[in-house]
């Protein structure tokens, strides 16, 4: 039987993040089908293949990003606790076409 301690709500941030990554998600796979339909790739032996390199190599979109993703996932995320090296230096880079809203 489960105790009230470990049958706690989901954090609520967690449930937010959830939903916008699975809105997101939602959203561009039907987009990306329908440039690919339009633009003659869709059923492309290359297209699948590309696909398949850019989603599942070892620096794809999903396997090179699975440790960021579960430390998103994770309840007690907040950007603060990583590294913002990468972050840090484009906005470097890229002042010149952005302006800070608030300080």
């Amino acid at each position: 039987m489960l105790s009230p301690e470990s049958s706690a709500k989901p954090d609520r941030l967690l449930v937010v993040r959830r939903l916008l990554v699975s809105t997101f998600l939602a959203d561009r796979l039907p987009q990306t089908v329908r440039n690919l339909w339009f633009d003659g790739s869709l059923f492309k032996p290359s297209t699948g293949r590309s696909a398949a390199t850019f989603l599942f190599t070892r620096d794809g979109l999903l396997r090179g990003n699975l440790a960021g993703w579960r430390a998103y996932r994770s309840p007690g995320f907040h950007p603060s606790q990583h590294d913002a090296t990468l972050a840090e230096r484009w906005l470097r880079d890229n002042a010149a076409v952005f302006s800070v809203v608030s300080g």
